[in-house]
């Protein structure tokens, strides 16, 4: 049978079908944000008199045994802070973490260095921010010329959102790990992977700007603590992309207009 249409080779429901999974992956991910959730949030660098422990191989850290790590710190009374986190892409000579210990002995060093599996891809298990790049790249390639089936992408704003409001940074207020510090997701990173792909490739459809922007206001109206000013940052910056795109006025005040209730 002869198509009348550009075809990738993935019918429209395999794709809906390819978010589905995706966002089921995302959101098992974002429900249990560890090692977030087990150790002392800090942002900034490391204390100047910590010692830094670098990594011994290039890849994406995929798990971290902060179990590991407490035990340690417990046993030597030292503290730990650590410099990535799950999806972090790391290379000899980048910190995993620093520690304030005296000394590390080479067995100390490996035995730490253990807590950190690094592979050759990023993984669903202790890393949020993957699964909602997971679920804006099916959104892109529906978007693509090729594809061309907003109707998808559409679907998976929808899919994001539900995703993201099952995150709470403060779901633990008591740390688990006491002597762990570790820095936080912050919700403008969440949000930059979900929508910024999309106000890009679907700069030019006035059906898909609706929808992000009635997305980033459902988050700021649902979780405004997390998600408020976080969600006006990106509301202006897909308006950008948008107004570049569109040819017509009435569609920019539109969106000008949905935008301006996002700020109110």
């Amino acid at each position: 049978m002869a198509l009348d249409f550009p075809f990738d080779g993935i019918w429209p429901d395999e794709r809906c079908h390819q978010s589905c999974g995706a966002g089921s992956h995302s959101r098992l991910a974002i429900q249990k944000p560890i090692p977030q959730s087990g150790g002392c949030p800090y942002e900034g660098p490391p204390p100047d008199e910590s010692l830094p422990v670098t990594s011994p191989l290039c890849g994406y850290v995929q798990h971290i045994d902060m179990e590991r790590l407490a035990e340690f710190a417990s046993a030597r009374h030292c503290r730990i802070w650590l410099s990535v986190l799950p999806g972090s892409y790391c290379y000899p000579g980048r910190p995993l973490f620093s520690h304030s210990a005296d000394e590390l002995s080479e067995e100390d060093t490996q035995h730490l260095s253990f807590a950190f599996t690094i592979g050759k891809v990023r993984n669903y298990d202790q890393d949020p921010r993957f699964g909602v790049i997971v679920l804006s790249e099916i959104a892109s390639r529906a978007l693509s010329p090729s594809v061309n089936d907003p109707g998808t992408a559409i679907e998976v704003l929808g899919r994001i959102v539900s995703v993201l409001l099952e995150y709470d940074p403060e779901q633990q207020k008591e740390p688990k790990y006491p002597d762990l510090f570790v820095p936080p997701i912050k919700p403008i990173e969440l949000l930059e992977d979900a929508f910024l792909p999309i106000a890009r490739d679907g700069a030019g459809l006035i059906e898909v700007q609706i929808r992000l922007q009635k997305s980033l206001q459902a988050l700021r109206i649902a979780a405004p603590d997390i998600y408020g000013k976080a969600a006006l940052i990106i509301s202006a910056k897909a308006l950008d992309h948008a107004k570049i795109a569109l040819a017509h006025p009435e569609e920019k005040a539109l969106l000008d207009s949905l935008a301006q209730d996002i700020s109110d």
